[in-house]
């Protein structure tokens, strides 16, 4: 840079730390000193500087030089001024005057040889407009010589948007059609003429605008002009311009100049000369300038490839060429694919090691921490190794700073596989988990291995034990899926299960029993010992003991039999032997078939409604005896038709709602009461006797009477308190059949064949 300091340089080629002798750059011999350099800087500088202006350039540039050529160059700069002027015809609307031919032919007009007014006066002359060819009128701009232009109001679509509606309507103004009259024409299509005022004629002369332009050509192509760029512009060069070079010689004349007088540049002067058109364009000013430059061709080598920096100038100021940038450009696109493909390649890896379940979390954590650590020593260390390569794979220099970058890249890709190696998941960690009473982290241990695959028979006897573990906090019928399933596997935890199944399952029989729960101790044993609890005498007994349980839970006397035949059939002795054989006897005295003490009519209903449950309840027990079953079989029978005697027609609305069930009061002194698919609905007196039963059908527009338990039949006969039948309707055809039961009138109205209205007795809608 400065030529003071101990740095020494090469007194041919500038270069910076050469030793005395022969240059390790340039190879000549020389004696080497720090005075009379012909440059301002050293190759090193030089390049180090040219460096920091391209993108992609390794900072240490200049390190990588292989050589130097030194070479002088002459170059002669020719910048010609080029003034053109172009004829132009100029129109303006005629007042008077006949039309007459054109004067001159533009084409052979030299426009370098008159003024703008002598030309335009001797190429004057009026001709017909060129606008509207002479008829003074021409199409309307506006409609386009139709007449009709696009409605204003809706922009011509035809369709505007009515605020009262709210949506799109015609619109008001063109009436849907999208277009007006124009306004322009007054519907004609045509307009007045403005380029000649509607005289059809115009006046038409000849002018010519002249303009300038700088043509700059060099004795011969070189990188010094592609890096001195003052020399490339349109202009003559100042004395400022050349302080980088060995100004040779100045020329400048106005107008052109003549080949044969400067033979030096005769031929840039030639071929400027046939790059001007002769007949509107001539030479204004001309300028020649020869000068001598120091010029340094660098040759150095990176990416495998040879560049060639060409310094030019006392500043060596570089060219950015092709030559000098493409081992530039090759770095840079091998480092962004490496990079890439080093990222890729290294995820992958990361990813092999990596999981989706629970047990990895922290292992992915670790490898994308490790990855992008990795990468970030990487992508440096990339780079110099790709600069360091040369031609013919020789290596050039590594700096201490990249040798660290490419070791710690190493280590922590290193580093990456080994964690991702020794983090995947074990039985052996398995094991440990479980003996630390750990069975979360075993369970995700055991995931992690079957999400690898890498469970096997060893690892399913280890995801047994895992499974036992985890089944001691979860609730019963849970533990209990749980502990099956790991018998029903046949591993060599299988035994230990099973045993652990019966026991929970025992303990909650054990438990429910306790609680005085005999209906779940049934209920379990028919689910977990299905089939097989008659022949396991620990369970027959606690079945046993559920239904003593229930005997003596219950309320009546064929709960009772039932419950204590029941618990002899589990687990038989003298005493639930004797407790079923006294049940018997009590339910047999139930089942008596003769009239109650009571005289209150409602009461007496009470007793039959209460002997028909009790027998029918007996006959339901699947183990009643045929004695037993003939009994209650009566005593069903018996009490039924008693209460079938009783009428509802003429008894109090207690004993109908014994005999019906539950009455609602809906207004004054109707009641009524649901059956099934049938409403009865009963007319009370002032004593809230009942006068007279209305039944109808439930289901709206139909009416019809279901045949449930209420049927038309069983309600007609319980409404007078004999057995009868609904009668059809006489002749054939008719709707409403009336006739007498017992002093009781009885209306039936039938639609379409189907009864769907029942009035007995006093009895209104």
């Amino acid at each position: 840079m400065v030529t003071e300091g101990p740095s020494l340089h090469c007194r041919h080629c500038s270069a910076q730390g050469a030793a005395p002798g022969r240059c390790s750059f340039c190879g000549v011999e020389n004696e080497v000193t720090i005075d009379g350099l012909r440059t301002r800087k050293s190759i090193q500088d030089a390049v180090h500087g040219w460096a920091q202006s391209i993108a992609g350039a390794p900072k240490a540039l200049e390190r990588t030089i292989t050589a130097v050529a030194v070479r002088d160059e002459i170059v002669q700069r020719l910048a010609t001024e080029v003034r053109r002027r172009d004829i132009r015809v100029c129109r303006r609307p005629a007042t008077q005057g006949r039309r007459s031919p054109a004067p001159l032919d533009p084409s052979r007009v030299d426009p370098f040889a008159v003024t703008i007014p002598e030309l335009a006066a001797r190429s004057e002359y009026i001709a017909e407009c060129d606008t509207c060819q002479g008829l003074g009128s021409c199409a309307c701009e506006i409609c386009r010589g139709t007449g009709a232009a696009p409605c204003s109001s809706c922009n011509g679509s035809g369709r505007e948007y009515s605020d009262h509606s709210k949506r799109m309507i015609n619109c008001k103004a063109c009436r849907g059609k999208a277009t007006q009259g124009c306004s322009a024409c007054l519907r004609s299509g045509k307009t007045s003429c403005q380029a000649c005022a509607t005289t059809g004629s115009q006046v038409v002369w000849l002018t010519f605008d002249q303009t300038s332009r700088w043509v700059v050509t060099f004795s011969h192509e070189t990188p010094i002009v592609t890096a001195h760029q003052q020399l490339l512009e349109g202009r003559f060069l100042a004395e400022a311009d050349l302080e980088a070079f060995t100004v040779l010689g100045v020329t400048s004349e106005s107008g052109p100049m003549p080949p044969d007088r400067y033979r030096d540049s005769s031929e840039l002067l030639r071929h400027t000369l046939a790059t001007i058109d002769g007949r509107i364009e001539r030479i204004a000013n001309q300028q020649i300038v020869q000068f001598g430059a120091v010029r340094r061709d660098v040759s150095y080598e990176m990416a495998g490839r040879l560049g060639t920096i060409v310094l030019s100038g006392n500043a060596l100021v570089g060219a950015v060429t092709r030559a000098a940038v493409a081992p530039i450009r090759q770095r840079r696109n091998l480092w962004i694919g490496s990079a890439a493909g080093v990222a890729l390649a290294s995820w992958l890896l990361a990813g092999h090691f990596k999981g989706e379940s629970a047990y990895f979390t922290v292992v992915n954590s670790r490898l994308t921490l490790l990855w992008l650590v990795t990468l970030a020593f990487a992508i440096p260390a990339i780079g110099a190794g790709i600069r360091a390569v040369r031609p013919k794979f020789k290596f050039g220099f590594f700096s201490p700073t990249e040798k660290v970058s490419g070791g710690c890249a190493a280590v922590f890709g290193i580093l990456m596989i080994a964690t991702g190696a020794f983090g995947q998941p074990s039985i052996r960690g398995a094991e440990k988990a479980l003996a630390a009473q750990d069975t979360k982290h075993a369970r995700e241990i055991i995931n992690g291995m079957k999400e690898r695959g890498t469970l096997g028979p060893e690892g399913l006897d280890a995801e047994d034990s895992v499974a036992i573990a985890e089944a001691v906090t979860l609730p019963v019928e849970e533990r209990v899926t749980r502990l099956d399933a790991v018998a029903a596997r046949g591993g060599k935890h299988a035994t230990e299960a099973r045993a652990s199944a019966r026991q929970v399952r025992l303990e909650a029989l054990r438990t429910a029993l306790a609680n005085r729960d005999g209906a779940t101790v049934v209920a379990l044993t028919d689910h977990w010992f299905k089939g097989v609890w008659s022949s396991d005498d620990e369970v027959r007994a606690l079945r046993a003991s559920a239904h003593d349980v229930a005997f003596a839970s219950c309320k009546d006397e064929p709960c009772r039999l039932q419950a204590a035949q029941l618990a002899q059939r589990a687990l038989g002795s003298e005493e639930r032997k004797q407790r079923t054989e006294d049940a018997r006897s009590k339910l047999m005295l139930s089942l008596v078939t003769t009239e109650p003490a009571v005289k209150d009519k409602l009461q007496r209903l009470k007793y039959l409604r209460e002997l028909e449950t009790i027998a029918a309840q007996t006959i339901s027990i699947g183990d009643a005896d045929a004695e037993l079953a003939q009994r209650a079989t009566a005593a069903r029978d018996w009490a039924h038709r008693e209460r079938a005697k009783v009428p509802l027609v003429g008894s109090s609305l207690a004993i109908v709602e014994e005999l019906l069930g539950q009455a609602a009061q809906t207004a004054g002194k109707i009641a009524s009461v649901s059956l099934g698919q049938t409403v009865a609905y009963l007319s009370l007196g002032e004593d809230k006797t009942c006068r007279g039963v209305y039944a109808t059908g439930a289901t709206a527009f139909s009416r019809a009477f279901d045949s449930g338990t209420w049927s038309a039949d069983h309600l007609l006969s319980q409404a007078v308190g004999q057995t009868t039948k609904v009668k059809a309707p006489t002749p054939e055809g008719a709707v409403t059949s009336r006739w007498y039961e017992v002093s009781t009138q009885v209306v039936a109205r039938f639609n379409a064949g189907k009864l769907v209205e029942l009035r007995i007795g006093d009895a209104t809608p």
